[in-house]
């Protein structure tokens, strides 16, 4: 990529400014480090050339992975021992929690079932203050005022719709 036509101004020689800015193939990096890319710029001229090392420029493209090149630690590649990990640590605890719910309260239910039972309406309760709290944003910066209340979620709100009671 050449740009030219750049100002004049300060060069030795009269001539515009120019940059060239080049991608050699370098199969072994695949991102240049601070101190592989190379600056030329001929004494008495303004022609700056950079020169930037990476296998996006060979042909072919990159054969190596990334994180896994010269130099470089494997960085990227924690991610699938880790939800395998995870995957093992769900399956056991919700196995584990079955077996010990039917061996000591007789009943075969799943781990803390009241927990699980109550995330839809916790997470419903808070996509309702998320909701509120922006349209409330959303009102005052368009000049339309806003009350800047705050709507209650207990009993004693001034709405008299408890989210925290059902019964009430």
């Amino acid at each position: 990529m050449t740009l030219q036509n750049g100002s004049p101004s300060n060069c030795p020689d009269g001539s515009p400014r120019q940059l060239v800015v080049s991608f050699v193939c370098n199969a072994d990096i695949i991102s240049p480090a601070d101190d592989s890319w190379k600056v030329t710029n001929p004494q008495g001229t303004c022609n700056y050339k950079y020169e930037f090392p990476t296998c996006l420029a060979c042909e072919g493209g990159c054969s190596v992975t990334p994180g896994a090149g010269p130099g470089q630690d494997d960085g990227g590649l924690w991610g699938t021992p880790f939800l395998i990990i995870l995957l093992v640590v769900v399956v056991l605890y919700v196995a584990g929690g079955f077996a010990y719910n039917s061996k000591f309260n007789g009943a075969a239910a799943p781990p803390n079932a009241e927990f699980w039972g109550s995330i839809p309406g916790l997470v419903k309760d808070g996509c309702v203050f998320t909701y509120g709290a922006i349209a409330s944003v959303v009102c005052r910066s368009q000049g339309g005022g806003g009350s800047g209340t705050y709507k209650g979620m207990g009993a004693g709100d001034s709405s008299g719709t408890s989210y925290q009671n059902p019964e009430a």
